[in-house]
């Protein structure tokens, strides 16, 4: 069981469902997911996907408003990154955000990063 904690850290209950939950150890995790330039966290419109990508978000309060600032300012520090590439630039960049650093951590939020290099590009 997961103990999941809202934004205030006020305990919410114990809950898990391996049915309705996205694990970020899934290989392709990423695929339940849309990244707006915004800052936001949507789910897919695969329909096989969505329910469980739209639960994920919720328990795990994926969209709240910090996470979405957070992540907005990692995919504008990105793109600023992209200005005077070409496209095949672009993407080697993309798959650049896909690879663990030296510290084998990968770049924060960089499954909203490498969406938006990928399908905007």
């Amino acid at each position: 069981m997961l103990l999941l904690e809202d934004q205030k850290g006020h305990k919410k209950k114990y809950w898990y469902d391996e049915n309705l939950m996205v694990s970020p150890l899934e290989i392709n995790c990423a695929d339940f997911f849309k990244y707006p330039a915004s800052g936001e966290i949507k789910p897919t419109d695969n329909a096989g996907k969505k329910a469980i990508a739209e639960t994920t978000i919720k328990k795990l309060a994926l969209d709240i408003d910090k996470l979405q600032k957070m992540r907005k300012k990692a995919i504008d520090g990105a793109l600023l990154a992209t200005e005077g590439l070409t496209e095949i630039e672009i993407q080697l960049l993309a798959e650049g955000y896909q690879e663990l650093d030296a510290n084998d951590q990968y770049t924060p939020f960089c499954a909203a990063i490498t969406y938006l290099l990928k399908n905007y590009f």
